[in-house]
This record gives C-alpha cells, structure tokens and sequence, in this order.
C-alpha cells in the first residue's frame, strides 16, 4: 500500500484531516448494540442496525485483518438534525467514489 498516494487523493477530494491507525487499534464494544437493539426504533428496519450487522466478534476480526486504517475527521455544522440523512448520504457516495478511485491507483 502507498499510503502517500492515499494521502495526495484524500487531500486533493477535500479530506485533509485524517490519522492512519492499526486495525488492532479500533475498539469494537458491545454497548452500541445492546443499544440499538432494546432503545432504537430502527432495530430490524435497516441494513445498518441489528440483526443485520456482524456480531461484535465478527467486527473486531474484520478489523484486526487491516494494517492501515485511514480515520477522518468530519465537522460539519447542520441546521437541523434530519439534515444529517442527506450530509451523510452525499458524504458516504463520495467517499465510495474516493475509495475505489484510491484503490484503482494503488494497485
């Protein structure tokens, strides 16, 4: 991996506050879970909460499998909260785009 050529294509979409981390470093803990799982209202409605995600020990071996992990910081100050659906709606498609457009250089 050329982490230096990541980090040109990061900085030149925009993405200039970021930290390289160890897969080993993230910490997975149950209590996000639990909490959807007995306090949200979208547990079983989407893809993104439970049952639909992996476990909490399938989480930490996916992420112990990375050596570079790249972290960015996002601030970004939204006049209402449901404003966030379509900030990280447009923010997840250009980070997919940022994605494979690094992962197409690198190789």
């Amino acid at each position: 991996m050329d982490r230096a050529k990541i980090e040109s294509i990061m900085r030149e979409n925009g993405y200039s506050d970021f930290k390289w981390i160890s897969g080993k470093d993230v910490v997975v803990s149950q209590w996000p879970r639990f909490k959807c799982t007995y306090g949200g209202s979208s547990y079983g409605k989407k893809g993104s909460c439970p049952p639909w995600v992996p476990s909490v020990a399938e989480c930490r071996e996916f992420f112990s499998e990375y050596e570079h992990i790249a972290v960015i910081h996002f601030q970004k100050k939204l006049n209402k909260p449901d404003d966030r659906k379509e900030y990280s709606r447009k923010t997840n498609t250009r980070l997919l785009k940022l994605e494979k457009a690094a992962f197409l250089m690198v190789e």
